[in-house]
């Protein structure tokens, strides 16, 4: 096997792991919308499950996020708000048109003409 055949192989396995990945994040936010719940609530709910599941996980180690930098407590949170503003705009924005704008100077041409 040569060194293109090994990069390839990477790539796509870095795909189809990429992929799964994805889906299994959406899965939920799909069932929690055929349920009714959508947007906030479900990432609340999603999160909520995730920060059950890590306390549980690292209770002996909760002591020394008191020693965390304040700084890194804003990233956290900035982080948090963003992922938010993400699942927000997937669920209820008109996402491919929205990243054109910002992809393209073509596109943000004609984004600024365009009526949303």
């Amino acid at each position: 096997m040569g060194r293109m055949a090994k990069t390839n192989g990477v790539a796509i396995s870095g795909l189809l792991t990429g992929a799964l990945v994805w889906g299994l994040i959406w899965y939920p936010y799909r069932i929690l919308g055929e349920a009714g719940i959508s947007g906030a609530p479900a990432t609340l709910a999603t999160y909520s499950v995730a920060l059950l599941a890590a306390v549980t996980l690292f209770y002996r180690d909760l002591r020394a996020l008191r020693r965390l930098d304040p700084m890194l407590v804003a990233i956290g949170l900035a982080a948090g708000w963003t992922n938010l503003a993400y699942v927000l705009g997937m669920i209820h924005g008109q996402v491919m048109q929205v990243f054109y704008c910002f992809i393209s100077r073509r596109y943000g041409r004609w984004c600024s003409r365009a009526s949303f």
